[in-house]
């Protein structure tokens, strides 16, 4: 770019210039257009300077015309328009001659809410120092942003001769970024509203990153652990209390090799030296394929792991207890069966996984028997009842069930457990007991009635006696 060009374009503009290809092809032309001048008067001295100057009026004028942003130059004092370039009729929705008839027609448009700061702005104009954002209300109602900017061009006394600007449409990049703050925001909700822990490290393992949630489960104030390299203040222990390296560490693994991983076995260290088992996952952060560094979300497991602990304890009783019992869904499908099960009624787990108990069925029990049972533990009720069964092979049993729903903390049911005693021989014994005990009733009725039929003959013999005897004295 020419050098005088290459100056008025850095003032004007400083470090953001427009990058539409239409003002950077402007540039270039215009840039051509000093060269040409400047080789075209050492070449033929001052008589060319004219045509020379027309040259570069004439593509200045073709380049502008064609460029995005709207280019504008107006008299020392804002009283006359100069040139202003077709895109102003495109951005501002008006027309260039209602600008040339009136120059500050366009403040017109301006919107009601920024009209007082740009027109206090406007006498920056005459210092080049002007340099704002605003809205505009064009005719069909619809806003747009623009970013507006002047410089001074001055003659050789230092006398400032014009005002030239260029007016930017920056309503698709402030949609954007508004679109990115809304989003950001959402992030940031999602940051402090959520119970899970998150936090960032850069490529270093220092912290850039870490959300309410984090820094509380930690016993920390975020503030305490940014910029510190986290590993060496909540990771640098294993649960056994023994050191945990930097290298072999899952998360540090993420930034070296970019693959995610999740881990529950681990435990993180709080302020006061204590450690909480954590579930934690580990994704790397990724700009045009280079590792910029990671993001970890994790939660306290503690009372999992505890309830884990617990259930494997439970579920060691089950294993060995004498009693059946028989896990099914809401359906009544059955999701387990312990050895005691598979012992007294024949069939292996295998067989009877995703079965319900009618596999069991003797034909003893009616339709109103099972509906009733039915009702009753749907309603949430724990049941108590004789089931007549039948095993795998055939067999008849007598079966004493506890049925006990199991609910989840909404109070719905989502399980079943059934423990079961097998008290076929015991119904046997009873039933024995119960015909002897009936026959020893009859025996006794027998008995009795026969003892009841002496005692009336005997007393039926002393009231003959006495008859007998009363006779006799009176003959």
């Amino acid at each position: 770019m020419n050098t005088t060009l290459a100056r008025q374009v850095r003032k004007f503009f400083g470090s953001n210039p427009p990058k539409s290809k239409e003002w950077l092809d402007f540039l270039d032309s215009v840039s051509k257009a000093y060269e040409q001048f400047d080789k075209e008067k050492k070449q033929a001295g001052r008589s060319l300077v004219t045509s020379s100057r027309e040259l570069s009026e004439q593509r200045f004028r073709q380049l502008a015309e064609n460029i995005q942003e709207v280019l504008w130059i107006t008299d020392h004092d804002k009283k006359k328009m100069i040139y202003i370039s077709p895109a102003y009729e495109k951005i501002w929705g008006r027309t260039c001659q209602s600008l040339y008839e009136n120059p500050s027609s366009w403040i017109d448009a301006v919107h009601y809410e920024d009209k007082k700061n740009v027109l206090a702005a406007m006498k920056k104009q005459a210092m080049g120092t002007y340099d704002e954002e605003y809205r505009i209300i064009r005719p069909d109602k619809s806003i747009g942003w623009i970013r507006d900017r002047a410089y001074l061009v001055k003659d050789s006394q230092g006398e400032v001769t014009q005002i030239v600007g260029i007016a930017q449409d920056t309503t698709e990049q402030k949609i954007k970024e508004e679109e990115t703050l809304r989003l950001s925001e959402k992030m940031r909700l999602v940051l402090e509203t959520t119970d899970e822990g998150i936090y960032g490290l850069d490529i270093t393992g220092k912290c850039i990153l870490i959300n309410a949630s984090a820094a509380k489960m930690l016993g920390y104030k975020a503030e305490e652990l940014m910029s510190k390299e986290l590993h060496n203040i909540m990771h640098h222990k294993r649960s056994n209390g023994t050191p945990y390296p930097v290298n072999e560490c899952m998360i540090h693994q993420t930034l070296r090799t970019g693959k995610g991983c999740r881990e529950d076995g681990e435990v993180f260290w709080r302020k006061d030296g204590t450690a909480f088992s954590v579930e934690y996952s580990s994704y790397p952060i990724v700009e045009k394929g280079e590792i910029k560094g990671v993001v970890v979300t994790f939660s306290d497991i503690t009372k999992r792991k505890m309830e884990e602990i617990e259930l494997k304890k439970l579920s060691r009783i089950v294993e060995l207890t004498s009693d059946n019992v028989v896990i099914t869904d809401m359906n009544g499908n059955i999701i387990y069966v312990n050895p005691a099960f598979e012992k007294d009624i024949g069939y292996y787990r295998n067989e009877v996984y995703g079965k319900t108990l009618r596999i069991l069925k003797s034909g003893n029990h009616n339709k109103e028997f099972y509906e009733n049972f039915w009702k009753k533990i749907l309603s949430g009720q724990q049941v108590f009842v004789e089931f007549t069964n039948r095993k795998k092979d055939g067999s008849i049993y007598v079966e004493e069930q506890l049925i006990i729903p199991i609910k989840d903390d909404h109070g719905n049911i989502t399980n079943f457990v059934a423990t079961g005693r097998n008290v076929t021989e015991r119904k046997q014994t009873q039933d024995i007991l119960k015909a002897k005990n009936e026959e020893l009733e009859k025996f006794n009725k027998f008995a009795i009635g026969r003892e009841l039929k002496m005692v009336e003959l005997k007393n039926k013999i002393r009231e003959l006696e006495e008859k007998l005897s009363q006779k006799l004295q009176k003959d």
